[in-house]
């Protein structure tokens, strides 16, 4: 399961522009972000 701005969501359903929770290594900021292409 992934936690959107909506919920949590199963990894097959995540689609492009769905806001998920992420986490910026680089800066450590967390903050839900859309997804630009899911992998398949």
């Amino acid at each position: 399961m992934v936690k959107t701005a909506d919920g949590y969501k199963a990894i097959a359903h995540i689609q492009a522009g769905d806001r998920v929770l992420s986490k910026d290594e680089a800066s450590g900021e967390t903050g839900y972000k859309p997804v630009t292409a899911p992998i398949r």
